[in-house]
């Protein structure tokens, strides 16, 4: 991808578990991802535990749907 489009990339925060996944040895923001056709730019990370809460409460919004 082109450095010149970086700046018109939509962005995302990634869970602790996967940036460490992705990026075992460099830092992950700034980095480009791909998520499915659409490409993305990373401008954070969760820490593991907000990464835990945020699922948990999000796991629980489903089940009370």
């Amino acid at each position: 991808m082109s450095d010149d489009l970086l700046p018109l990339l939509p962005v995302a925060v990634l869970a602790a578990g996967v940036a460490e996944e992705l990026f075992p040895f460099e830092d992950p923001l700034g980095q480009t991802v791909r998520i499915g056709t659409h490409f993305y730019r990373v401008v954070g990370v969760l820490h593991h535990h907000f990464e835990q809460r945020f699922f948990n409460d999000a796991h629980q919004d489903r089940k009370s749907v």
